[in-house]
């Protein structure tokens, strides 16, 4: 069930123009992606979660892929910062359940990335990739740390390597039906190189503190593929099991622990032959 919430967004370019009533999903906590607009009321292409369906009226679509449309296709003439902080004075907006600003990663982040807004959220580790997430911080909340709200704006993927740095970093690329699309363009706009860069000294030694070493991230490839191969040699006798061979192969540290042992099979094959 939705409920209107008394607000219409009101557009006009060259290419594209009209207002969208803004609902809110009822049942839902009340953030930022519990507001949608009618399908009826689409005033521009809008790349949708739910394309797969049949295309209905009254169906209620996320508010954020229409905002998000606006600002890749027609580029208003509001900066998107100001529209979001505009919306957050008129619409009351909850943070999510897994809305979680960290204030031990304050100031881990250059400071004109800080000044923009953005802060570091998280720290993820799979397998041998640390994932590194920012959140975009509502003006009226970044002065106060006890708001949970933020916007999810995007982050990067690293994998740190044997001489134990971050490496270069590659961007995550956000859906375009969520604002943090449009976070990290600006994100990459601010930080054209790597976005390792995007990080203080500081904030590259919590990264790095927050990883967990293994045998496989403490060796290069080239490496990691001589005692791979060495440890297959050396039990020839489970050649006729490979299952169990990769499940050796996974205790001993040669493959991460996100690996499953039906992926490590397949690659045995070939070691097995040489």
């Amino acid at each position: 069930m939705i409920s209107y919430t008394g607000f219409v967004l009101e557009f006009a370019s060259e290419g594209c123009s009209g207002t969208v009533p803004v609902y809110r999903v009822e049942e839902k906590r009340g953030g930022m992606g519990d507001l949608v607009f009618l399908e009826k009321d689409t005033i521009c292409n809008v790349r949708l979660f739910e394309s797969r369906f049949e295309p209905h009226p009254r169906k209620p679509h996320s508010l954020e892929s229409l905002i998000t449309a606006l600002y890749l296709g027609h580029h208003p003439a509001t900066l998107l910062t100001d529209f979001l902080n505009d919306l957050r004075g008129k619409i009351e907006l909850q943070p999510g359940d897994y809305n979680k600003r960290r204030a031990d990663f304050k100031g881990l982040l250059r400071m004109d990335i800080g000044d923009a807004g953005f802060e570091l959220i998280d720290l993820w580790q799979y397998g041998r990739t640390l994932t590194v997430r920012f959140g975009w911080v509502f003006e009226q909340d970044r002065n106060n740390h006890r708001s949970r709200l933020f916007l999810y704006a995007g982050g990067f993927e690293c994998t740190p390597t044997p001489d134990r740095t971050l490496g270069k970093g590659k961007w995550a690329k956000p859906m375009e039906t969520i604002v943090g699309c449009l976070f990290t363009k600006e994100l990459k706009r601010l930080c054209p190189g790597n976005p390792v860069e995007i990080l203080t000294e500081e904030g590259k030694e919590v990264a790095l503190e927050t990883f967990k070493w293994t045998k496989v991230s403490l060796l290069t490839p080239k490496e990691l593929k001589k005692q791979r191969l060495e440890f297959v040699r050396r039990h020839r006798d489970l050649h006729q099991n490979p299952r169990e061979l990769a499940k050796l192969m996974k205790a001993e540290g040669l493959y991460s622990d996100t690996v499953e042992i039906y992926a490590i099979v397949k690659q045995l094959g070939k070691m097995m032959s040489e």
